[in-house]
C-alpha cells in the first residue's frame, strides 16, 4: 500500500468513525544485541571511547560465537539467553584478570577491569547474589538429603536457577563448597 492509497484508506476509515493504528515494529522489545548496537552508535557520537571499546569487544564476542556455532540456523544475536551466556563469560574473564592484576600489584589495571564489568552488567538482567544462590542450593541439598560430593549431580538437577540469573559455573562452585563442608 503506497502513501496515497494509505491516506485515502485512512480518510475513509475516519469518516466511518473507525480508528486504526499502524505499528512499525518500534513497539517490539529490543534484544540485548540490539541495545549494544544502539549504545555503540551513541558512544560514537559522544566520543566515549571507554564505553565504545567495551561495546565493540562484546559485539565482536557475539559475532565470533555466531560464526563458531555448529547449528548455523540459530540466530544468536536475537537469542538473549545465548547472548547472556556470552556476557557472563566476558565478566568471568575480567574477574580472573582482576585477581591476576591484584596478585601482581597492578591496582590501576584491576580498576579498569572493574569498570568494564560494571559496564557489561548494564546489559544483563538482575543477577542473583551469592547469598541467594546459597539459599537455593541449600534448599536443594535439604530436598535431596545430600551428604557429600557424591550427590552433586542430584543437587544440581534440583537447583532451579535460570542461566540468565547466575552463571552455571558460579552455582556449581557454590554447590561444591556447600557439599564438601557437609
Amino acid at each position: 500500500m503506497n502513501v496515497i492509497q494509505r491516506s485515502k484508506w485512512l480518510g475513509l476509515m475516519k469518516s466511518r468513525n473507525l480508528n486504526f493504528r499502524f505499528y512499525t515494529g518500534s513497539e517490539k522489545s529490543v534484544s540485548i544485541y540490539g541495545r549494544l548496537r544502539d549504545d555503540m552508535k551513541v558512544s560514537m557520537k559522544e566520543k566515549n571511547m571507554k564505553k565504545l571499546n567495551i561495546i565493540k569487544t562484546l559485539i565482536s564476542s557475539i559475532n565470533y560465537a555466531e560464526k563458531d556455532q555448529k547449528d548455523k540456523t540459530v540466530d544468536i544475536k536475537q537469542d538473549d539467553a545465548k547472548v547472556i551466556g556470552i556476557l557472563q563469560k566476558a565478566i568471568e574473564q575480567r574477574e580472573d584478570s582482576i585477581s591476576e592484576f591484584d596478585k601482581a600489584g597492578r591496582k590501576e589495571l584491576s580498576e579498569i577491569e572493574r569498570e568494564q564489568i560494571d559496564a557489561i552488567k548494564q546489559y544483563l538482567p538482575r543477577q542473583l547474589s551469592e547469598e541467594e544462590i546459597r539459599e537455593k542450593v541449600n534448599a536443594a541439598i535439604k530436598e535431596v538429603g545430600a551428604t557429600g560430593l557424591k550427590s552433586m549431580g542430584e543437587v544440581m538437577k534440583r537447583v532451579k536457577i535460570d542461566q540468565s540469573e547466575a552463571s552455571r559455573a558460579k552455582v556449581t562452585s557454590i554447590a561444591k563448597s556447600l557439599l564438601s563442608s557437609n
